[in-house]
């Protein structure tokens, strides 16, 4: 995850972001941001509870 200026964000190639998170406020000049990882190895596995997995996709929705 990442935040960066909105101005920078038009400039990223859209292949690189999973997703741009909704803003909390209104006139923000940044946006929060879930990005690809720069190579294979950068990604990594992490293990959690089901409760966890729950909490988790309740806030991302």
């Amino acid at each position: 995850m990442q935040r960066v200026r909105k101005e920078a964000l038009n400039q990223v190639d859209d292949g690189c972001i999973i997703k741009v998170f909704p803003d909390k406020l209104e006139r923000s000049t940044t946006s929060l941001i879930l990005k690809s990882t720069k190579t294979a190895s950068s990604c990594r596995t992490i293990f959690m509870t089901s409760a966890l997995k729950e909490e988790l996709k309740k806030w991302l929705n």
